[in-house]
């Protein structure tokens, strides 16, 4: 579909945001933290198809729900990229140097100035949530317009898996160290200092690291909840046998050694 970031015009929707905050899967640019245990299984390509179904999934589990949802990417030349692999989703390319700062230019972006468009909410998620179906977005966007100023998604890890908001916040995410063990609580505090309202969701996890990747292959296994079949994480459990199988192979093999042994 059209990319809102190249002066097309607006998406068919107002009211409702979501973006899905991700950046196109490059081998040796994304999921480097899942390196030491994807690489011996499946080769320097294992982290860059894991990041791939992490998107795919978010697509499957958003979109086509009355949530305005757009994909969020990075870099900006990767627009060529994700029109073909997402053929039905709305696009915007990511502005700005850090993380902090496309957060906050996307709210921005879709907020305006939160008083001509002020009945608007808008929500961030990002990629690497597995199981944030689109009732918790939902329900983000109704804490938003029943009086919040801020919603957050608290990760187990110590960030946050979704961020909403009513109108632009340029600092909560400027002035406050992202991608860091202390977010959520920086966050917290920054909003309290504020004398803003906020409201939090259920906590979850983001897919970081090796444990995190245990915990997801757990719940697959025993079939964790979910509220309807889109909510499932197809394209991950399909990935997790992959890595399932190499990992089988990887410990027949005599050597048990990495996937460019010969002997």
């Amino acid at each position: 579909m059209e990319d809102a970031s190249k002066g097309l015009k607006s998406p068919p929707w107002g009211a409702f945001w979501t973006g899905v905050f991700a950046k196109q899967p490059v081998v040796g640019q994304v999921k480097t933290r899942m390196e030491p245990l994807l690489g011996p299984l499946l080769g320097p390509e294992g982290s860059a198809e894991l990041a791939l179904a992490l998107v795919r999934d978010a697509e499957q589990r958003l979109g086509d729900q009355g949530l305005g949802l757009e994909l969020v990417y990075a870099p900006d030349e990767a627009g060529a990229w994700f029109r073909e692999s997402f053929p039905g989703c709305w696009l915007r390319a990511q502005r700005g140097t850090g993380l902090g700062q496309r957060m906050a230019n996307w709210f921005e972006e879709v907020l305006g100035d939160g008083v001509s468009n002020s009945g608007d909410t808008a929500v961030a998620v990002g990629a690497d949530s597995p199981w944030t179906s689109a009732s918790r977005v939902h329900e983000a966007h109704s804490k938003l317009r029943a009086g919040a100023d801020v919603v957050l998604g608290p990760d187990l890890g110590g960030g946050y898996y979704l961020v909403g908001l009513r109108r632009p916040m340029a600092g909560l995410f400027t002035e406050i160290e992202m991608s860091t063990h202390g977010m959520f609580e920086a966050t917290v505090q920054w909003v309290q200092d504020a004398g803003l309202r906020l409201e939090l969701l259920e906590a979850d996890y983001d897919l970081d690291v090796p444990e995190d990747w245990s915990q997801l292959e757990q719940e697959l296994a025993e079939g964790r909840a979910v509220e309807q079949p889109s909510d499932w994480p197809s394209a991950l459990e399909a990935f997790a046998k992959r890595v399932r199988a190499a990992q089988d192979q990887k410990a027949a093999r005599p050597d048990g050694g990495d996937p460019g042994s010969t002997g």
